[in-house]
């Protein structure tokens, strides 16, 4: 029971680990957002400094915490651990925190070199490029949902074993 209790019954405790990979792909698109409203010109990409720079250290955090998780996962489980799941949780989360910077990234250009000007090339181009990004990141993080909901319902119906 108590063994069950600390690490989990579904996918071998890395629950909490998927949760804040969602939880942090949802704040990236909302991060992704806001520096490409400064680039594109609909918000004022100073007032949005601190917002984004804010939403990208919060996603840190939760990158430190999830390896810190990883980490203990498979000094407990040993040979139990899921080692393709975390080392997929891994390649995840690595890119999930860039991110974020690439956010910044793109804010700090709307800064130093002005938002683009609607109408324009340039400004077609990125609309139809940040889309197209965006559009990614929702489909990656709908994905990554069907895909836990699924696992979940699959050991919601599974016999439990008697190590369980």
């Amino acid at each position: 029971m108590f063994r069950r209790d600390l690490f989990g019954r579904r996918n071998g405790g890395l629950e909490h680990v998927e949760r804040c990979v969602l939880e942090m792909l949802d704040v990236d698109r909302q991060t992704l957002d806001l520096a490409t409203s400064g680039l594109l010109g609909s918000a004022n990409p100073e007032a949005l400094r601190c917002a984004v720079s804010d939403s990208d250290h919060g996603v840190n955090l939760l990158v430190q915490q999830v390896r810190r998780e990883l980490v203990v996962h498979a000094s407990v489980r040993g040979g139990h651990a899921d080692i393709p799941a975390m080392l997929v949780a891994m390649s995840i989360i690595k890119d999930v925190e860039r991110v974020g910077d690439y956010a910044k990234q793109l804010l700090r250009l709307a800064r130093v070199r002005g938002p683009f000007v609607p109408g324009t090339a340039e400004h077609v181009e990125l609309t139809a490029y940040s889309s197209r990004i965006a559009g990614h990141v929702t489909d990656v993080r709908g994905r990554a949902g069907n895909a836990r909901r699924t696992r979940s319902h699959r050991a919601d119906h599974r016999p439990a074993s008697p190590d369980r």
